[in-house]
């Protein structure tokens, strides 16, 4: 089975478009992936991600750290939606660095 047909990655996904739909009424907000990663990280990087927090965040922080991964948006990875269904799931290494690369650090 693929990693991101695990029970946990197929939790993860559901728990972050949920919370795009809970707090923007959007099924996946732009940037969605990068928020969330500065809210679990607590990094800063995100000044508003700090409105994340409590039961959602240790649930997400949870399950990427399960199935060791993280879903983006397929034009984070320049896929295009017919090919993958809208959403891509990175193994948590290539994820940190696509993130380091794409989000700077303000700190």
């Amino acid at each position: 089975m693929k990693a991101e047909e695990s029970y946990e990655a197929e939790s993860l996904l559901s728990a972050i478009h949920d919370m795009s739909e809970d707090l923007w009424c959007a099924g996946w907000r732009n940037d969605l992936e990068f928020f969330l990663w500065s809210a679990l990280q607590k990094d800063g990087r995100w000044p508003s991600a700090t409105m994340v927090r409590g039961a959602a965040l240790r649930h997400l922080t949870y399950l990427a750290a399960q199935c060791d991964g993280w879903w983006v948006h397929c034009g984070t990875v320049d896929r295009k939606w017919e090919e993958c269904g809208g959403r891509v799931f990175l193994p948590l290494d290539e994820w940190r660095a696509l993130y380091a690369s794409r989000v700077p650090d303000e700190g």
